[in-house]
C-alpha cells in the first residue's frame, strides 16, 4: 500500500533565510555586498557551484566573513543535493568563521540549518543542540519570525523520533508568535502539522479540526497548492473515521485543483485508489490507479511505477482478468529490472575512480621522465661539480615522486581489494537466483545492501581518515551483505572499549581485508558456524585492534608474484610513517587465526 500524502509542513529554507538576512551591515558582518560577491560565483548546477566556491576557497583569495559566507553556501547546495555529511561539514567552518566575528545574524541562521541537516540523519541530539541555540540567538535578536520558525522545526524534530507531547508543546509556541504576527502563511503550515501531530496520536477530532483551520486560512490565501494538500489529508482523516463518501469528495476536490493546476502529483489519485480497493469497488480502484500510473510516468518514478502495476496486476487477478494479469505481471518485472539498473549504475562511478587514479600514475609517471631528461640537461651543461648538488637534489625528486606512485598504486590495490570482482560476480549471481526464485523483497533488501556498501567503498576510498563509526558501519554493512549470501553460515562481534567512535579516526577500510579473509578462506570449507570477533581498545597514546576467527587459518604465500591483501596492509602502516608495521601478530592454526596491531594517535 502506498505511503500516504500527510507530510510535516515547514517554512522553506530560502524564504527563512531571506527573512533573516535583515540587519547584515554591520563592520566585520556580512554585508549586502559579501552576498552580492558569492552569488556571483555561482553557476547554473549546485555541483558546479560547489566547484566554483570550493576553487575560491583554496585560493585563498578572500578571508574571514566572506570565506565564512562560501562555506556557508557550499553547506546549502550541499543539503540541496542530499548530502547532509557534507552539508554540515561545510557549516560548521562557516559557524567557526560567523562566530568568531559575532555575526548573530548568521550564527542564527547557521545554527538553524544545522539542526535541520542533522534532524535529516536522525542526529537528534545535535539537531535539537543546534536549534535550542538559534532559538537563544533569535531571541536576543528579539526577531520573533525567527522564533516561530525554530518552534516548528524543533517540533518536527520531537515528531520525528515520536516525542509527541514535546512535538505539540514547540508547535503550539510557534503558533502564539504567528497569531500575533498575523502571519496567515506561517499559521495555514503550522496548523497542518499539528494535525498531523494529533492524526499520529490517534486523535481524528482533533486533526480534522487543525486541518479546516489550515483549509480556511489556505482558500483565504488562494494557495491552491496549499489547498489541494489540505483536501487531500481531510479525505484521508474522513476515511479513517468511516466516512467514505465524505473523503471520496475530499480526493475528488484535491485532484481536481492538481489537474487545474498541471501539477504532477499523485498521491491524491493513488488514496482515492486504495480507498476504493478496500471497498472492492475495483473498477473504479483501476480507473485512479491508472491516472495514478500516468502521472508516476511523467515524473519517471520508477519505483512508483513499479507498485502500481504490483496493485494493478492483484486488481485484474481479483476480476480474474488473467490476460491483462500477465500484461501488468510483465510491467511490473520491467520497471522492477529498470530500477534495479539504476541502482547498479553506482558501480559505474566506482570505475571511473579507478580510471582517475590510472590516468594519475600515469602523470606521475611522465613527470619521472622529465625529470630524468632535466638531470641529463644538467650534467652535459654545468660540469662535474654542478652535477654532484643537482644529482641529489634530483634523488630527493625521485624519491618523492616514486613514494606518491608507490601510494597511487597502493590505493589502486586497496580498491580492488575491497570490492574485488569475485565478490560482485557472488553477490550479483546471488541477486539473480532470488529474482529466479520470484523473491521480490529478498532481491531488493539484498540489492539495497549491496549498493550501499559499493556507495561507501566508492565514498572511503579517497579519504585519508574517516571515523572510527564509518569504519564500523561499513563492516557492519559488508558483514550484513556477506551473511545473505551464505546464508547465515556465521556470525560477527564487534567491540570498542576506551574509545569515542565518532571524534576517532583511523585510514579507511583498515579491518575490512581481515574480515575478508576469515570469510572467503576460513569459512568456506569450515563445516560448523564460523564466527569473527573484532575488538578495539584506546590505551594512552595508541589504539590497539585484535581480529579473530576460528577458521581453518592459512599459511602466508611467499614469491608467488602477487600482491595478497596482507601485503597492501603492511604497506599501508609503512605509508602513515609511524612504524606501526612492526605491531602486527599473525596467529595461525587449524582452530582459527588472531591478528593484532596498533596505530598510533
Amino acid at each position: 500500500m502506498f505511503i500516504r500524502d500527510v507530510t510535516f509542513s515547514s517554512v522553506p529554507i530560502v524564504a527563512l533565510l531571506i527573512i533573516m538576512l535583515a540587519g547584515c551591515s554591520t563592520q566585520d558582518q556580512v554585508s549586502v555586498a559579501d552576498v552580492e560577491l558569492v552569488k556571483s560565483l555561482l553557476t547554473d548546477t549546485p555541483q558546479q557551484s560547489i566547484m566554483a566556491l570550493d576553487s575560491v576557497i583554496k585560493k585563498q583569495k578572500y578571508d574571514g566573513i566572506q570565506k565564512g559566507l562560501m562555506y556557508f553556501e557550499q553547506g546549502k547546495l550541499w543539503s540541496k543535493m542530499h548530502n547532509s555529511t557534507k552539508s554540515i561539514q561545510s557549516l560548521e567552518s562557516a559557524l567557526e568563521i560567523f562566530t568568531s566575528h559575532e555575526d548573530k545574524v548568521y550564527i542564527t541562521k547557521t545554527h538553524w540549518l544545522l539542526g535541520s541537516e542533522n534532524a535529516y540523519i536522525s542526529n537528534k541530539e545535535e539537531a535539537v543542540e543546534h536549534l535550542l541555540k538559534a532559538l537563544s540567538y533569535s531571541q536576543e535578536l528579539h526577531n520573533q519570525t525567527d522564533e516561530a520558525n525554530t518552534y516548528s522545526a524543533l517540533a518536527h524534530t520531537y515528531f520525528q523520533y515520536q516525542d509527541f507531547n514535546r512535538s505539540i508543546e514547540y508547535t503550539e509556541k510557534a503558533i502564539a508568535i504567528q497569531k500575533e504576527l498575523q502571519d496567515s502563511v506561517g499559521l495555514s503550515a503550522t496548523y497542518n502539522n499539528l494535525a498531523v501531530i494529533y492524526r499520529n496520536i490517534g486523535n481524528f477530532p482533533e486533526a480534522i479540526e487543525y486541518n479546516l483551520r489550515s483549509l480556511d486560512l489556505n482558500l483565504l490565501l488562494n494557495d491552491k497548492n496549499a489547498i489541494a494538500k489540505s483536501y487531500n489529508n481531510l479525505g484521508l482523516l474522513s476515511e479513517e473515521l468511516g466516512d467514505v463518501h465524505e473523503a471520496v469528495d475530499y480526493f475528488l476536490k484535491a485532484i481536481k485543483i492538481n489537474y487545474e493546476l498541471g501539477t504532477l502529483n499523485e498521491n491524491p489519485l493513488k488514496n482515492l485508489g486504495d480507498l476504493y480497493l478496500r471497498t472492492d469497488d475495483l473498477e473504479n480502484a483501476q480507473k485512479y490507479y491508472e491516472q495514478a500510473l500516468s502521472i508516476s510516468e511523467q515524473n519517471e518514478d520508477l519505483a512508483s511505477q513499479r507498485d502500481i502495476y504490483n496493485i494493478l496486476l492483484n486488481v485484474a487477478l481479483r476480476q480474474k482478468d488473467f490476460e491483462r494479469s500477465i500484461e501488468y505481471a510483465r510491467l511490473r518485472d520491467h520497471y522492477m529490472r529498470l530500477q534495479n539498473k539504476r541502482d547498479l549504475q553506482e558501480k559505474l562511478e566506482l570505475a571511473e575512480n579507478q580510471y582517475k587514479l590510472a590516468a594519475k600514475e600515469k602523470e606521475l609517471s611522465l613527470a619521472l621522465e622529465v625529470n630524468r631528461r632535466e638531470k641529463i640537461i644538467f650534467i652535459v651543461a654545468i660540469g662535474l661539480l654542478l652535477l654532484l648538488v643537482l644529482f641529489w637534489i634530483q634523488s630527493v625528486k625521485n624519491k618523492k615522486l616514486q613514494a606518491e606512485k608507490e601510494k597511487m598504486v597502493l590505493e589502486q590495490s586497496v580498491l580492488r581489494s575491497q570490492m574485488n570482482p569475485h565478490f560482485i560476480f557472488n553477490a550479483l549471481s546471488a541477486i539473480q537466483n532470488s529474482l529466479l526464485d520470484n523473491k521480490p523483497i529478498e532481491s531488493a533488501t539484498y540489492l539495497s545492501r549491496f549498493a550501499r556498501l559499493i556507495r561507501q567503498n566508492f565514498e572511503f576510498i579517497n579519504k585519508k581518515y574517516i571515523t572510527l563509526a564509518d569504519e564500523i558501519e561499513l563492516l557492519k554493512n559488508y558483514f550484513s551483505t556477506q551473511m545473505i549470501r551464505f546464508k547465515d553460515r556465521f556470525d560477527y562481534e564487534i567491540n570498542v572499549d576506551n574509545l569515542d567512535e565518532e571524534d576517532t579516526e583511523i585510514p579507511p577500510m583498515l579491518l575490512q581485508p581481515f574480515a575478508e579473509n576469515a570469510i572467503e578462506h576460513g569459512f568456506k570449507s569450515k563445516k560448523e558456524k564460523g564466527l569473527i570477533i573484532i575488538n578495539i581498545k584506546g590505551e594512552e597514546e595508541r589504539i590497539i585492534f585484535e581480529i579473530i576467527d576460528n577458521g581453518i587459518g592459512f599459511t602466508p604465500k611467499e614469491n608467488d608474484g602477487k600482491t595478497h591483501s596482507i601485503d597492501v596492509f603492511m604497506k599501508r602502516l609503512q605509508l602513515i610513517g609511524k612504524g606501526d608495521e612492526r605491531s602486527v601478530s599473525i596467529n595461525s592454526s587449524e582452530a582459527g587465526t588472531t591478528v593484532k596491531f596498533h596505530l598510533r594517535r
